[in-house]
């Protein structure tokens, strides 16, 4: 009988607890988790930054994120309208299952049940066991593109390398209106003037994107996060299902956002938070490198990459018949092509359907290029495949590049007098600096600021270039681009005995060739708009020509450029120069320049010495 008694006093037991729990009410719980507010992973939960004002402000732009009227400044509100929604409305907990998980994790709140399917099931198709960190290398075509971009991608357990086409990959990007042109896109994008959005695709689309349509190798850094610490970006990722942000080209950007879902995901780094001005795609990369969290990396070449490399183990001959097969299979026939032995014809057919369809990626279905490429096919599956495939070599790491902002001291001679120059650059990298882990034959520059002290003269700014964009890809049989220069800002021009300092937009389009010495000579038509004082018209446009050679290599690059302007008024303008960047180390360089500068009969001489410090 004593037994009885004590198995119903233990029945009545656990009957009661949970009632005791579920008694609790918000208040009770808000007195008991009010501290929580101020707790950093609270902070990164809700996107609160530090305000300019004081207190705290969310990045995030959507009232219906926020459980409280005051939420997007007011952490405490937010929270405890949290708490009050999860125990008054228990549903609400399968919108908001992140904020859930940290409750549990951080104050043992033992919230009433519900069932969350819609949230399972999500989960289940997703089926997340490890993430990637992507890197797309930079596209100068598109304004959106140019420093590269990040996205993540989630793999399911026991996936190989190079296995994870059908992953589920997500972007942060602009919503942008397909009506707008490039300049008002990239204004818009500086500006702020898109909502920001979180999209998933699968990683075969977002390859599809990057590597065929837009001829951009990948970067996959896969990180050592744990299940738990993957369980908390999903709930939160979940979480910010089509909520808008602002976004922005330079910091609150693809790469900003996404250091935001690891600082939910392990917290205590505080990625996001070192980058309050500039978030640069590569520089967002290289924090969690250095946070160590990069498990592996894995290359994944474009398509037009691996085309290239196809076409330079042809000989020329054989090139040359590639191209005529890809534009006429008559061209089989030929006995050029059938006195090939049967491997060499083998990878004149490879390379004329890879061509073919490099050509007509992206346009509208052409009922003849698709029965030749179809031909093309057929022939190049009646030969014996190759044993040993080449491969193109791995690309270097972008992590191995130099770092992305710089600061210079250099000391010269102008004439007979002495200068020295102290130079900041916000960012990225320009046609002399050390091309490893950077694209060859672009320059991208923005904030290019150039202060000099001399002689007679004192302090005084030399240049602030806003933005420089030079595009140098040199043309072959098979890839034809225009090469392109586009630059604004100040600089000082010599106008007959005054050195002034004049706002200028210039631009530049011509070709680039492959040179002797395995360089590259350029050829570019010229036009400027300037605003000079000391002009007979104070606005003034001028055409002319740019001629060049660059040589660049690991260990230093060098660039010859002459160009020559004629303004309207009858002023010419003839500038020479030769630079040299001799590569230190990874972060730093010593430059020489010498520039020759003829206004009408006048010719100045400057030459200078810098070292270059990235950082």
């Amino acid at each position: 009988m004593l037994n009885l008694h004590k198995l119903a006093s233990v029945a009545l037991l656990i009957f009661l607890i949970p009632l005791s729990l579920h008694a609790q009410t918000a208040d009770d719980w808000w007195q008991r988790t009010q501290s929580l507010a101020d707790d950093p992973r609270w902070l990164d939960l809700v996107h609160y930054e530090a305000s300019w004002f004081g207190g705290q402000d969310s990045y995030i732009d959507d009232q219906r994120f926020f459980l409280s009227e005051a939420g997007a400044s007011n952490p405490a509100a937010e929270l405890k309208a949290t708490i009050e929604a999860f125990i008054e409305r228990p549903d609400t907990q399968c919108k908001y299952v992140a904020r859930k998980l940290f409750l549990r994790e951080m104050a043992a709140i033992d919230f009433p049940l519900v069932r969350c399917d819609e949230y399972r099931a999500w989960r289940e198709t997703v089926n997340a066991n490890s993430v990637v960190l992507v890197f797309a290398s930079s596209q100068l075509n598109s304004p959106s593109s140019m420093y590269g971009h990040t996205f993540l991608r989630f793999d399911p357990p026991g996936i190989e390398e190079g296995s994870t086409l059908l992953s589920y990959a997500l972007n942060f990007g602009a919503d942008t209106n397909e009506a707008d042109n490039s300049m008002f896109y990239a204004w818009k994008g500086l500006a702020g003037g898109y909502p920001g959005l979180f999209s998933a695709r699968t990683y075969f689309e977002k390859v599809k994107e990057y590597s065929r349509l837009e001829s951009r190798d990948l970067w996959e850094y896969r990180l050592n996060l744990s299940e738990q610490e993957v369980d908390r970006m999903m709930a939160h990722i979940w979480e910010l299902n089509l909520v808008n942000f602002d976004y922005y080209f330079f910091d609150e950007n693809c790469s900003f956002r996404l250091l935001e879902l690891i600082d939910v995901a392990r917290p205590g780094f505080d990625l996001a938070d070192k980058f309050p001005v500039v978030a640069i795609p590569i520089d967002t990369v290289r924090v969690v490198e250095e946070a160590g969290m990069v498990e592996s990396v894995f290359y994944r070449t474009s398509a037009q990459t691996i085309l290239e490399f196809e076409i330079n183990q042809l000989k020329p001959s054989q090139q040359q018949l590639a191209e005529e097969l890809s534009a006429d299979i008559a061209a089989s026939e030929s006995d050029a092509f059938t006195d090939l032995p049967a491997d060499k014809q083998r990878d004149v057919v490879s390379v004329s359907y890879g061509y073919l369809r490099y050509l007509n990626e992206g346009e509208e279905r052409d009922d003849a290029v698709a029965k030749r490429s179809f031909k093309l096919l057929r022939m190049l599956s009646g030969y014996e495949p190759d044993p040993d495939p080449q491969l193109p070599p791995r690309g270097e790491d972008p992590l191995d590049g130099h770092d992305t902002q710089m600061f210079s001291v250099s000391a010269g001679v102008e004439e007979d007098d002495a200068f020295s120059d102290l130079e900041w650059r916000i960012s990225y990298h320009d046609l002399l600096d050390n091309i490893e882990g950077y694209p060859e034959n672009t320059s991208l520059n923005m904030g290019r600021i150039v202060v000099r002290a001399k002689e007679g003269s004192g302090l005084r700014l030399q240049q602030f270039d806003i933005i420089e964009i030079d595009s140098l890809y040199p043309r072959s049989k098979f890839f034809k681009p225009l090469s392109w220069q586009v630059n604004t800002g100040f600089d000082r021009q010599w106008t007959g005995t005054k050195n002034e300092l004049v706002p200028q937009v210039n631009a530049g389009v011509g070709l680039s060739y492959y040179a002797p010495f395995d360089g590259r000579v350029f050829a570019h038509l010229r036009t400027r708009l300037e605003y000079n004082t000391d002009f007979d018209r104070e606005l003034d446009i001028a055409g002319g020509l740019r001629l060049g050679y660059l040589r660049q290599r690991s260990y230093g690059n060098t660039l010859l450029q002459a160009e020559h302007l004629y303004f309207t008024d009858g002023v010419e303008r003839t500038i020479m120069q030769f630079s040299h960047n001799l590569v230190l180390g990874r972060n730093a360089a010593l430059r020489i320049a010498y520039k020759r500068s003829i206004n009408d009969s006048d010719a100045i001489n400057e030459t200078s010495l810098a070292y270059r410090h990235y950082f």
